[in-house]
């Protein structure tokens, strides 16, 4: 039996199901003893290389777990530690128009290439296939609208820590919070990480996807299935997922797509992460779905981050509101979809997720006896129709498995639990 560390991450993380395709283990193993496989979309074992257990890629491994309040002894349970909430938006009004709200991370990356305080920046764009590419910054001149807008495939950013350990060179990453995790991880393992990366940019997160859910898309919409991803959020504000083959446009709301995206295809273990705000990152960017405007809802995490808002004026419109204000509530929208939900799911688990040192009594209180039995309903009916043989069902019935996706996705709001339970076995059964 291997018992490298190596084989400890694969038996514990990856064979569980808990990657979260971050990167993270990849990017900080010495020898190459880890590859990623593009196809399956996860690390595998390379055989080119033997592990020489330095415990790097286990110690840095979000899906392993994080120490929330170790790391912020006055972490608030909910919303991590933060030192204001803005509404903010890009100046230049072609990067807020190409954004997918307001185009601040875009601009602030502007502003810090720029003036020359970072070197280089770690972002995603959308390639010419479904999965987004990873791509290194020098100048603001390379930032294209393709780096804009929300990738919503799994990508691992964190391979760029390779490229970071082998430069001198300063730089910023824009991340999703398993990245950012894991980039906090590594410089625990690898402390001359810290003084490279001297900015991390998040951005909120529900769930990141599998291969499988643009092609769910393609098939609800009756587009080819070899027709281009042509953006995840593109036109008018909250945006359409949108497929072009040989000139024929199909496209639908973002909000629709949830329904089949993160019922059937969202990765396993989003369905265990608290963090959808991103609390570990200096500063971290959602929308603000609620009232439809081109901006972002930013929240400051860090010193370095708030003096980073203050100085990028010239580049950045900032508006500083509290918890009392109503655009408040989509920082609150993202801590109901995400905390609450990921730490009731780690409950119904039992144990079998290492995820984090907040146990569920810290947030029982924001849970009713009714509360609880509504996720404990929606996690069932999800883990039901995920199942493989009746996912291959549902895969050739489109219509059907929108119509599925939805009652579960919007589930209490829509639809009692009984008429949808009905509503699914009669399907099912014909």
């Amino acid at each position: 039996m291997d018992n490298t560390v190596r084989s400890q991450l694969f038996r514990k993380i990856i064979d569980n199901d808990l990657c979260s395709k971050c990167g993270t283990c990849i990017g900080v193993c010495p020898v190459n003893a880890i590859c990623y496989d593009s196809n399956k979309d996860i690390p595998i074992i390379s055989p080119n290389a033997e592990c020489i257990n330095c415990n790097r890629c286990y110690a840095s491994c979000p899906g392993q777990g994080f120490e929330y309040r170790k790391e912020k002894k006055d972490r608030e349970v909910l919303v991590g530690s933060p030192l204001l909430f803005a509404e903010t938006y890009a100046k230049d009004e072609t990067i807020r128009k190409n954004g997918t709200s307001g185009g601040s991370v875009t601009a602030l990356l502007a502003y810090l290439l720029d003036l020359r305080i970072i070197d280089k920046a770690v972002v995603l764009s959308l390639g010419e296939s479904d999965r987004p590419n990873i791509n290194i910054l020098s100048s603001s001149n390379e930032i294209s609208q393709s780096h804009q807008q929300s990738k919503y495939y799994s990508a691992p950013l964190n391979l760029a820590i390779k490229d970071i350990l082998s430069s001198e060179e300063k730089w910023a990453v824009v991340g999703l919070p398993c990245h950012i995790q894991g980039i906090n991880k590594a410089i625990k393992t690898i402390p001359s990480l810290k003084d490279r990366i001297v900015i991390k940019l998040g951005l909120f997160c529900g769930y990141t996807v599998s291969k499988e859910a643009p092609l769910a898309l393609r098939r609800y919409l009756g587009s080819d299935l070899n027709s281009r991803l042509l953006g995840w959020r593109k036109g008018e504000y909250p945006g359409y997922v949108t497929f072009e083959h040989n000139h024929d446009i199909r496209k639908m709301l973002i909000y629709d797509a949830y329904c089949i995206m993160n019922v059937f295809y969202a990765n396993e273990r989003c369905f265990y992460c608290i963090d959808g705000t991103n609390q570990f990152a200096d500063l971290s960017f959602g929308d603000i779905h609620t009232f439809g405007n081109k901006s972002n809802v930013t929240i400051v995490y860090s010193e370095k981050g708030k003096e980073l808002l203050q100085d990028a004026e010239k580049y950045i419109h900032v508006e500083v509101f509290d918890k009392t204000d109503k655009r408040y509530s989509c920082v609150d929208g993202i801590i109901q979809a995400k905390r609450i939900k990921g730490l009731y799911n780690i409950r119904l688990k039992r144990g079998g997720v290492p995820i984090n040192d907040i146990c569920f009594s810290d947030i029982k209180e924001s849970l009713s006896p009714k509360g609880r039995m509504f996720l404990w309903i929606q996690r069932t009916l999800t883990n039901v129709v995920r199942k493989k043989y009746i996912l291959e069902i549902l895969e050739k019935k489109p219509k059907l498995q929108m119509i599925i996706g939805r009652y579960i996705y919007t589930y209490p709001s829509r639809v009692l639990a009984l008429r949808g339970l009905r509503y699914i076995r009669s399907k099912l059964r014909k």
